[in-house]
């Protein structure tokens, strides 16, 4: 989503990749949108990478129901400012609203 919307756009160059690097996600989140704190970002990078790694046993369906819905608004909080602010041309725009949004 990012990339598309123009904010990512260094990360074509595979020699740029280390800056982007996973540990540095939460940082880069926070401050490329301003409307996700820091601390919602890494809080948001943790649900992610239980979601894709899998979540420890310890977490109740209360809890991993929890986080998904917060990283659902954390997404839609993220997409809705890079929509209102999407860089490249205009058709674009229309384009992202109707994938991401």
């Amino acid at each position: 989503m990012l990339r598309f919307a123009g904010f990512y756009n260094n990360l074509d160059n595979l020699n740029n990749f280390d800056e982007f690097q996973e540990e540095n996600f939460p940082e880069k989140l926070s401050q490329m949108i301003p409307e996700i704190n820091l601390s919602d970002s890494r809080r948001f990078f943790e649900t992610v990478q239980m979601a894709a790694y899998g979540s420890p046993e310890s977490l109740t369906d209360e809890q991993k129901q929890n986080n998904d819905a917060f990283a659902r608004r954390i997404y839609d909080r993220a997409a809705r400012s890079v929509a209102s602010g999407i860089r490249p041309r205009w058709w674009k725009r229309p384009l992202f609203q109707y994938l991401f949004l």
